[in-house]
């Protein structure tokens, strides 16, 4: 191992994992099941490891120890930065043997911290999921056989990065070849949460559920090691197993927004990016799993439709977002749109809007949480018809369009710009009342909704953003019961 790691760990990080290891209940169940594939690192040759089958182990019984693995999360960084990985056409190579020289230096230096630790396994994801070769180099059923290894694989990161017994977190490089140790001065050390957010790693949607699925995290940062678990340490403050079951709407609302302000390299994965947080969520609540709809919840969809795509905070001349990915989900999900996103449900009490029907159909078998192909939605609620016209942004209200009229109190935030090139939006379009809510009292009334769009050639409706209106409380009570409902199919 290279000397400059081997201060890092002897500081405090090895010391703490062996007493959270002996003191503290942080998950690593010996009855939990292991990934499909992972690195043996013991070997004569110090400079080979292997892949294997966890099904071909030795099983374990009551008295014998389930075999513990590490897992490693990190920054990819682009395609070309990491050409050694596992395909269809080196995996029986890579079951005999594998050099470590010749993997990317923050996998080299993982499987040198690991064997320090006395870790025998090792999970990395481009290693142990069978990936894409080169497009040149692969045929199509060697992709088939990618895809589908991939889908699978990819509806476990909640047992994987869950059951591990620490997660290696390589925070500070942006690409494979950065390394866990980054040049630094040797005197600056601060607090993780101060620095974490900062890191490359923390950019990347994938590393978000990496981080909260864990139970031990031992933390390569620009700072410094850091280790945090369940119990002691500190970093990001997402640890899923301790939100109580009371903060776990706002919480969830948080995870999605963190989320949603991440990278993907891949902007088919944002619900598969997402599908582990999903799962621990609806296992914590009891939620069945039908419930889960394209990122939003059954039990509260009316609150979960209330979401606006936002621009970076006290930045007028970022880019606002990427723009809603066709056929990745339904309008009405915030999964539809890249770019920032803030679910505004919170507070909010709904008005006599009532969910008909909802359903997704699925892109990958029976994984509700993973990739849809399409979605519906059916809709009774009041209804007011609007027709609106672009403001400018300024220093007291950064994006938005308001409604023609005596007063420029009702905002549209428009869910991504380039959709209404082309389209008139002077003639009314429906505007559907979902919810309300006030600061505190005696102050005005926000009416929020969503503002949808026809499409005829579906003979339904698509979602185009989101609108909030402020009036005074007596003028809502006298104007709900005179608003239209109607019946409308958003798709």
């Amino acid at each position: 191992m290279p000397q400059f790691i081997l201060p890092e760990l002897d500081n405090i990080s090895f010391c703490d994992l062996q007493a959270c290891i002996d003191e503290h209940d942080c998950g690593d169940s010996q009855t939990a099941d292991l990934p499909t594939r992972l690195l043996d690192l013991d070997s004569l040759n110090p400079n080979e490891i292997k892949l294997i089958l966890t099904a071909n182990l030795s099983p374990w019984t009551e008295g014998t120890e389930r075999p513990r693995y590490a897992a490693l999360s990190y920054c990819w960084g682009a395609q070309n930065n990491n050409t050694h990985r596992t395909t269809p056409s080196n995996l029986q190579q890579h079951m005999k043997a594998i050099r470590v020289s010749d993997l990317p230096r923050t996998l080299q230096e993982t499987v040198w911290v690991a064997r320090y630790l006395g870790i025998r396994y090792l999970w990395i994801d481009a290693l142990c999921i069978i990936q894409r070769g080169n497009t040149s180099d692969s045929d199509e059923a060697d992709n088939k056989t990618a895809d589908t290894d991939w889908q699978y694989e990819s509806t476990r990161m909640h047992l994987v990065y869950g059951n591990a017994l620490v997660t290696i977190v390589a925070a500070a490089a942006s690409h494979s070849d950065g390394g866990l140790i980054l040049s630094r001065c040797p005197t600056r050390r601060s607090k993780l949460r101060e620095c974490l957010h900062e890191e490359p790693l923390s950019g990347r949607a994938w590393a978000l559920q990496e981080w909260a699925l864990s139970s031990r995290r031992l933390v390569f940062s620009n700072t410094g090691t850091h280790f945090v678990c369940d119990y002691i340490g500190e970093g990001s403050g997402i640890q899923m197993r301790l939100i109580a079951k009371s903060e776990y709407y706002t919480g969830w609302h948080k995870l999605v927004s963190n989320y949603c302000s991440r990278d993907l390299t891949n902007p088919r994965d944002k619900l598969t990016g997402f599908s582990g947080l999903a799962q621990i969520y609806a296992k914590r609540l009891e939620i069945p799993t039908n419930d889960y709809l394209s990122g939003l919840w059954r039990h509260l969809l009316l609150r979960d439709l209330l979401w606006k795509r936002t621009c970076q905070p006290d930045a007028l001349n970022v880019p606002r977002n990427r723009g809603r990915q066709p056929g990745r989900a339904p309008t009405w999900s915030w999964a539809s749109i890249d770019g920032n996103v803030e679910l505004m449900g919170d507070d909010i009490q709904m008005p006599e809007a009532k969910i008909q029907n909802c359903q997704v159909e699925l892109a990958v078998g029976d994984d509700v949480f993973g990739q849809v192909k399409s979605g519906i939605l059916e809709i009774n609620c009041p209804f007011m018809s609007v027709s609106f016209h672009p403001i400018a942004r300024g220093p007291d209200f950064k994006e938005g369009w308001w409604a023609g009229g005596d007063d420029n109190k009702f905002y549209f935030y428009p869910d991504d710009e380039s959709e209404l090139e082309g389209h008139d939006l002077t003639p009314k379009l429906p505007c559907l009342l979902l919810g309300w809510a006030r600061e505190d009292y005696g102050s005005p009334m926000s009416l929020y909704g969503i503002v949808v769009r026809p499409d005829y050639t579906q003979q339904c409706f698509v979602r185009i953003g989101l609108f909030r209106y402020v009036t005074s409380f007596y003028t809502l009570l006298s104007s709900l019961d005179a608003y239209s409902r109607e019946d409308f199919k958003i798709v």
